[in-house]
């Protein structure tokens, strides 16, 4: 029997950087050592659609996903409409309060983080409230946040700069603490 077996899942609008945080968030388990097993549900072909990602990670290999979602990522309304029902009671869900008003059909745990303040207040850029979400989401999984952290500099640094990789990081650790 698995040790470690759990999904989890993050959900937005096409444009938000969802297919980059299932990369990295990936990435940052099988570096720890985990199996992976990642499905994207056909990705939006038009700027604001909906878009998810979900990764079941085991100490033991996966060939497949389960319906269950362990904690699920919600950066707007849609994605809670959409699986809230995939939540168990013992599951959870990392939101916004000033993006996702309605959570009524959720019976697990919820986590209101202001993820928009967040990132003002670390001088980012909207589409990093993905990183405190990530953050959050290692904190909550017990999951060192280390091996993000250079993740973030391999995935930016070249492109975006050192600035870039700063202001990441430091919306992770927040979303973290």
């Amino acid at each position: 029997m698995p040790k470690i077996d759990f999904n989890w899942r993050i959900g937005g609008r096409a444009g938000e950087g969802i297919m980059v945080s299932g990369l990295l968030m990936s990435k940052t388990f099988t570096r720890g050592g985990l199996h992976i097993f990642t499905n994207t549900e056909h990705p939006s072909l038009i700027r604001g659609g909906h878009n998810t990602i979900r990764i079941r990670a085991s100490d033991q290999p996966v060939h497949a996903q389960v319906d269950t979602v362990h904690l699920l990522v919600a950066l707007n309304q849609d994605t809670v409409d959409l699986h809230a029902h995939e939540l168990p009671s013992d599951g959870g869900v990392i939101f916004d309060p000033d993006v996702v008003k309605n959570t009524g059909n959720i019976s697990c745990k919820r986590y209101p983080i202001p993820l928009k303040q967040i990132v003002q207040e670390v001088g980012g850029t909207p589409v990093m409230i993905n990183m405190v979400a990530l953050g959050a989401s290692l904190a909550l999984l017990r999951y060192p946040i280390a091996s993000f952290e250079q993740l973030i500099k391999e995935q930016y640094a070249k492109r975006k700069g050192a600035e870039v990789v700063k202001k990441n990081i430091a919306a992770a650790r927040k979303g973290a603490a």
